[in-house]
């Protein structure tokens, strides 16, 4: 049984710190809904670095009707990160885009699997671990996303000038979205293959998206994102950046747009968003 990681962990599942050149920092925090009723926070990260250079991350959003949607979320960040681990070990990476959906395929049916496991322990359905996901591996040269469910993947190119994004997955109906649970969600997945370098990666689940995304126009906000990845290049220059972004997460700013859970994963590229002005 693969074991979920802490929600709410800025390590890797292993415990480990990212190497250079990747600065990561992250962060999982209950929504004010839940902290009234005294509820847990149902949004999960993972993330790892392999070989110094391939940034591998999942972000999942339990879904609030089901039973364990908390558990869900961190069992499928942690089983996804695990697989891309066992894939990357090597150092190998896709060079075309079939071969990309073949690796973040084969994390997101890890993760499919561990959700049908810890259900069997839990004596229920996996429907009752429903969960998003959102899928990625990033290096110096390109970024590739898995995504299943709403939150968005957004990737900064050519110094924050060139922003390459996803947008949320919705279902038939307001506020339906699909999980990782629901039938087809291998199949009906959304797949973004960006061959290019990245300098900055932001991760979040829905909570965030109204203070992140321009849905209107259906693209991010670029002056949302271009202080946030500073903030994660200089990340190492702080004594605990992630209670920086907790304090951000826990802000006026954001608890006056959302009550859900907000998970946010920032990663920059040392030397390229590093060299941004203070």
């Amino acid at each position: 049984m693969t074991e979920p990681m802490e929600v709410g962990s800025r390590q890797s599942p292993g415990g480990r710190s990212a190497p250079a050149p990747w600065r990561v920092v992250a962060r999982s925090v209950a929504g004010s809904a839940h902290k009234k009723h005294g509820k847990p926070c149902q949004d999960a990260h993972a993330w790892s670095v392999v070989g110094g250079q391939s940034l591998l991350a999942a972000v999942a959003d339990g879904a609030g009707s089901a039973a364990w949607g908390g558990i869900g979320a961190a069992v499928a960040a942690a089983s996804a990160v695990r697989s891309l681990e066992a894939q990357i070990q090597n150092g190998t990476l896709p060079a075309d885009e079939a071969t990309w959906k073949d690796l973040l395929g084969e994390a997101l049916q890890a993760a499919i699997e561990g959700i049908a496991e810890r259900a069997e322990e839990e004596g229920g359905e996996p429907r009752d671990l429903a969960t998003t996901l959102l899928i990625c591996v990033a290096t110096p040269a390109a970024c590739a996303v898995l995504q299943v469910g709403d939150g968005c993947v957004v990737a900064a190119a050519r110094g924050g000038n060139d922003l390459k994004f996803t947008l949320p997955a919705r279902g038939g109906y307001v506020n339906e979205t699909t999980f990782v649970t629901s039938e087809g969600a291998l199949e009906s997945a959304q797949l973004h293959v960006w061959s290019e370098p990245i300098e900055g990666l932001a991760m979040l689940t829905d909570g965030l998206q109204r203070l992140a995304l321009d849905m209107a126009a259906g693209r991010p906000f670029a002056g949302f994102f271009a202080p946030l990845f500073a903030f994660a290049a200089r990340s190492e220059d702080k004594a605990d950046p992630g209670e920086d972004l907790e304090r951000f997460l826990r802000s006026e700013r954001v608890w006056s747009r959302t009550d859900d859970d907000v998970t946010l994963l920032l990663a920059a590229l040392k030397g390229r968003y590093g060299m941004l002005p203070r």
